[in-house]
């Protein structure tokens, strides 16, 4: 009768980026995935993403849910919540259905929040396209 709502499971993934890797280009998974080292480029995930705190992520992210903890630059839309621990930051837009922000977290960009208008299939409604970040390559 009542459906039961699916946790992010943050600890417990299927792709690592290690700490002292360096990887770019488009990263598909249906499972969790957990960067420690630099990745640059996009995400797409039908689970969750770990950006940890030695992570680096430039890129633009779809996932389940995200947890980050590290650096994020990119546009980001996940179908349930964000979170963003005190040493995280995230330089880009934002759409989710739910959004935590620790004390000392940095959100530098817009954010997009309505859970009514997330839909699992067909994803987060779009921000409108003169509001998304242009994501630069790493010099």
């Amino acid at each position: 009768m009542f459906g039961k709502k699916e946790e992010a499971a943050f600890d417990k993934f299927e792709t690592l980026i290690g700490k002292d890797t360096i990887f770019r280009g488009v990263l598909q998974a249906s499972g969790t995935i957990r960067v420690e080292g630099s990745f640059q480029g996009e995400v797409n995930s039908q689970g969750d993403v770990v950006v940890s705190e030695t992570g680096r992520l430039e890129a633009n992210v779809k996932a389940r849910n995200l947890l980050v903890a590290g650096f994020l630059k990119g546009d980001v839309e996940v179908t349930g919540k964000i979170q963003l621990a005190s040493t995280g930051k995230i330089y880009g837009n934002v759409q989710a259905a739910g959004l935590i922000i620790d004390e000392g977290g940095v959100l530098h960009g817009n954010c997009l929040m309505d859970k009514d208008e997330i839909d699992e299939e067909k994803g987060p409604r779009r921000m409108p396209e003169d509001s998304k970040n242009k994501i630069q390559p790493v010099a």
